[in-house]
């Protein structure tokens, strides 16, 4: 599990490709030791390509909306019509 402020080592996806290819031929505890990752991680992206057909990452997490600030204001009118509605 992660913990709070940790920071990942992001892979670009030609090394995962490669990694994950020379884990075929070789074992998993070998390729670990030869270029320095968790056995875990090297499992992880030949699950993703074997099950999911692709190493390459998704973008995670919300979308940042481009027009908040007109939201913003149909949010408003839309507030201070239900406020006088309500008188």
């Amino acid at each position: 599990m992660a913990k709070k402020g940790q920071e990942f080592i992001k892979y670009s996806n030609e090394f995962r490709k490669i990694v994950v290819e020379y884990s075929d031929k070789y074992s998993i505890f070998i390729t670990a030791e030869q270029f320095n990752i968790p056995i875990g991680t090297i499992k992880t992206w030949r699950y993703k390509r074997n099950h999911k057909g692709s190493l390459e990452q998704l973008k995670r997490g919300r979308t940042k909306s481009e027009n908040y600030k007109e939201k913003y204001q149909i949010l408003k009118k839309f507030l201070d019509f239900y406020m006088q509605q309500r008188k």
